[in-house]
């Protein structure tokens, strides 16, 4: 238990002194750690996407055979199941992102011009 205890102090001990001195680090941090997991969870999407369409493709190639196209539509269903899961992970993720580092700044948001309608 001790070992447990003495692993997590060692860990948290970076924060508590970053916490006590300047933010931005943190911030600098957080954003590339967030950075990171968004690049990972778009590779992992695309593995789901192509796993989605290698089931397919078995499934279609095998409509003949009862077994291997029970294997294709597993792998499409497992495709699915997993898009949906990286789906979510992703909200979360960018549900915490804002949470710890807070909204974008406003240079990246793209206003829509607003058109006046007048009456002949």
């Amino acid at each position: 238990m001790k070992k447990v205890l003495l692993s997590v102090v060692a860990a948290a001990s970076p924060f508590v002194v970053l916490a006590a001195g300047d933010l931005s680090n943190v911030d600098t941090f957080l954003g590339n750690v967030m950075g990171l997991i968004n690049t990972l969870l778009a590779l992992c999407v695309a593995l789901a996407v192509l796993l989605f369409f290698w089931g397919l493709v078995k499934y279609m190639k095998n409509a003949g055979d009862e077994e291997k196209s029970k294997e294709g539509k597993s792998l499409m269903i497992w495709g699915i199941v997993i898009l949906f899961i990286m789906a979510s992970v992703w909200g979360i993720v960018g549900f915490f992102k804002e949470a710890l580092i807070g909204n974008p700044s406003t240079e990246d948001v793209i206003e829509i011009p607003a058109f006046e309608v007048t009456n002949p």
